[in-house]
């Protein structure tokens, strides 16, 4: 239970970390991971990109502060 816990709160104050300096916006690409898409909603626990086939990808806001975003462009 505690670490679920850990990582929830880790996810929160990324998230507010990710609203707050908004290196990204919705309508970006971005690439995440070898992933590609266009970001469709950014909240707290995560932000959501539509990918080329349509297919919705959650990514946790945890991973986005851990990890290299490219921002391509807007749509």
């Amino acid at each position: 239970m505690g670490f679920a816990s850990q990582q929830l709160f880790n996810n929160l104050i990324s998230g507010v970390f990710l609203v707050i300096n908004r290196p990204f916006k919705i309508n970006d690409v971005i690439e995440f991971q070898g992933c590609r898409g266009t970001v469709v909603e950014i909240n707290l626990n995560a932000t959501i990109i539509l990918d080329e086939n349509s297919d919705r990808v959650i990514i946790p806001s945890s991973l986005m502060l851990n990890d290299k975003i490219k921002v391509i462009g807007n749509v």
